[in-house]
């Protein structure tokens, strides 16, 4: 948000800010208040619940301009600001191979959602070039909130499942995992590694600091909104869109050996 008002207010526009709380109705009623409202742009990052992509469409169609970043609509036709989520994952699981782990879980989001697919895709990647061989037990479908992390952990426990290490879809479910853990006296790093996703703030906090990937947000905000303004400076329609893709690095703490 920072990155983007930053642009906009040298620009001279204003931004209006709506928060879908990862609910796909929400999101659908959000565009549409601004697609009444007129503005003159709009800059989303998906829900987690999203699969359907008809209000974007629809968005488009209207002729109202369109940036997606870090989550975004695979099938949609616009501009969108990302990260390398594949290979980000797949750095994180090198890490965690290069450290002496070897049975290594990932808490990995929910099946739909484009960014899920693809740091599941880069973990799976990691392992097989490593030759270890997939243990579909420790990969583990949930939301994107801590719960979900406190809850695989849990489920895996229950099990006798204990992995090494825990690669998880972003922080949150990174510091649920992180609670359980605690909760049933094992140490991070040495009985459990754990690196998250994103670098949020809470990531350096906790005891240990978590290892985490630093996904450049401010940066990402500003890309996507200078992508928007130029759009709509120019009035661009029906053009060719373009995959800005910005570096993302694996800030190592406390939570891996």
């Amino acid at each position: 948000m920072s990155g983007i008002e930053e642009i906009a207010y040298h620009s001279g526009y204003t931004i209006l800010v709506c928060q879908s709380n990862e609910n796909y109705e929400r999101e659908v009623l959000n565009l549409k208040m601004l697609m009444e409202q007129r503005v003159a742009g709009i800059i989303v990052s998906i829900s987690q619940e999203t699969k359907n992509s008809d209000h974007f469409r629809n968005l488009i169609d209207f002729g109202i301009p369109l940036v997606f970043f870090d989550r975004i609509c695979d099938e949609i036709k616009a501009n969108k600001v990302v990260i390398d989520d594949k290979k980000s994952a797949f750095l994180a699981v090198n890490y965690l191979l290069k450290r002496g782990y070897k049975n290594i879980a990932h808490f990995a989001g929910p099946k739909e959602l484009g960014i899920c697919k693809r740091r599941l895709e880069g973990y799976l990647s990691a392992l097989k070039k490593a030759g270890i061989s997939i243990n579909k037990k420790y990969i583990r479908y949930g939301g994107m909130y801590e719960e979900d992390g406190c809850k695989s952990m849990e489920l895996l426990l229950k099990e006798a499942k204990i992995p090494d290490a825990i690669l998880a879809v972003n922080d949150p479910v990174a510091v649920g995992a992180f609670q359980k853990i605690k909760e049933q006296g094992l140490n991070i790093p040495n009985d459990i590694g754990l690196i998250g996703f994103s670098n949020n703030r809470i990531s350096s906090l906790i005891d240990p600091p978590l290892t985490t990937i630093n996904q450049p947000f401010h940066e990402m905000g500003k890309k996507a909104a200078e992508i928007l303004i130029e759009m709509i400076g120019k009035e661009i329609k029906n053009s060719k869109t373009k995959t800005v893709t910005l570096e993302a690095e694996l800030i190592i703490r406390g939570s891996t050996k």
